[in-house]
């Protein structure tokens, strides 16, 4: 008994040993790592909370939430690496460098491990959630059971041990796998991110940002075109720049107003169009709200802007002052139509609105323009001269048909198409109707 007495005080000399010896102040090596470190926890932490994955937290909270909080991109961060670095504390009461700054590296990678459903809610992954849970618990049982055999070889000062020599490069290659496996473990679909990122900046009414979010990049999704339709309408631009950003060919006119949404149940709740707020925003923007989700937004809007044109006609001939009428839409609202119209590639009924809304001697917005070249062409009739700037577009019209005879093969005149004419309304119905 006295044997095992000395034994086992013998064994948690040693242990506090190596725990002094690889943790000792005047220990240059260990102290030149533990500041490496930590300067590599904090940068990739502050980087990741703030930089990287500020919009997926938001969403996060925001689902889990139920909206009722509003997530500020700092102080979430800041509390965030708060709890980290309280939990790097605790940690580092039981496991020695590197391996305590595992479990607070191991919790950021699961608080962003989610995907979004159809309805717009957050679900947190199920694989990476056994994977935390059983990687704290093997820390735990090496803290408990294998604590001397950590210290042993991640000691600087144990030249038989693991760490010897190499113990410079040891820890830092702890950190550059924990900081691989955060990654892994994140959500880190481009996507998903513009996404999130073009609505943040939609949400604080910061439109020129929206704008600017995602570029330069060619993918997409109905409810990145919906957000970008939206900061294009306040600002004022929707026929101006609507087609500058990709749209995949078999997208619909439905994506302005619900993006990816076709279920009927979701488009009445409102829910999974909008990730970081609710979807009032958009139709405050229009002017009006569709009461009826199983007609086409289309069909309903068009309706609206005839009982719009109506009282404004009831209005002119009894002599009432318009600005002392409330409309019925807002203005941006006949853009939406139109722009809907060509979206479908519904050239006829866009021809025969488009009247109603702008006079035929005035000018065109650059969607406009090039979709009644388009129409005009398409069905051999003469280009109307007294549309302001039809005309001009005839020149590069002919070049953009010219190159299409130039590349027979589908791949390469798509190839040609877009890296010559992205951006207007002809090659967006060249790969509508050659899809």
């Amino acid at each position: 008994m006295v044997k095992d007495v000395h034994s086992c005080t013998l064994r948690c000399s040693t242990e506090e040993e190596l725990m002094k010896s690889n943790n000792k102040p005047t220990n240059g090596s260990t102290a030149v790592i533990m500041i490496a470190c930590a300067i590599i926890f904090i940068l990739f932490s502050v980087s990741y909370l703030y930089l990287f994955q500020a919009s997926l937290l938001e969403m996060v909270q925001h689902a889990w939430s139920g909206g009722t909080t509003t997530y500020n991109h700092l102080w979430g961060a800041a509390i965030l690496f708060s709890a980290a670095t309280i939990i790097t504390f605790v940690a580092a009461k039981m496991l020695p460098l590197p391996f305590f700054y595992f479990p607070a590296m191991l919790c950021m990678g699961l608080l962003t491990a989610v995907s979004v459903g159809p309805d717009g809610s957050v679900h947190t992954s199920l694989f990476w959630l056994i994977f935390v849970v059983m990687a704290i618990m093997l820390l735990l049982f090496m803290a408990w059971k294998g604590r001397e055999w950590l210290y042993f070889i991640t000691s600087a000062d144990n030249p038989s041990g693991a760490a010897g020599k190499s113990f410079y490069w040891l820890p830092l290659a702890w950190m550059m796998l924990c900081m691989a496996v955060v990654f892994m473990m994140g959500n880190t679909d481009r996507g998903l991110h513009t996404r999130l990122s073009v609505e943040h900046h939609c949400k604080l009414l910061q439109w020129d940002k929206a704008l600017q979010a995602g570029l330069p990049q060619y993918d997409t999704d109905g409810a990145t075109t919906m957000l970008r339709a939206m900061a294009l309408a306040r600002t004022g631009q929707l026929p101006e720049r609507l087609f500058n950003y990709n749209m995949e060919p078999q997208t619909t006119s439905d994506c302005l107003f619900y993006g990816d949404i076709s279920d009927d149940a979701l488009r009445d709740s409102g829910r999974g169009t909008f990730l970081l707020s609710s979807g009032y925003r958009l139709w405050q923007t229009i002017g009006f709200v569709p009461c009826n989700r199983h007609e086409p937004v289309r069909t309903i809007l068009a309706r609206e802007l005839r009982r719009e044109q109506i009282l404004m006609d009831s209005i002119t001939a009894d002599s009432i002052p318009a600005d002392s009428v409330k409309h019925l839409v807002k203005p941006v609202a006949k853009d939406y139509l139109l722009c809907a119209c060509l979206i479908d590639g519904d050239l006829k009924t866009f021809m025969k609105l488009l009247p109603n809304y702008y006079s035929e001697d005035g000018p065109l917005p650059k969607h406009y323009r090039e979709a009644c070249l388009l129409y005009c062409r398409l069905n051999q009739l003469p280009v109307p001269k007294e549309r302001q700037g039809v005309a001009a577009e005839l020149a590069d019209y002919e070049d953009f048909c010219s190159l299409i005879k130039q590349n027979p093969d589908p791949v390469r005149c798509n190839a040609a198409l877009r890296d010559n004419y992205f951006g207007t309304y002809w090659y967006y119905y060249w790969t509508k109707t050659n899809r």
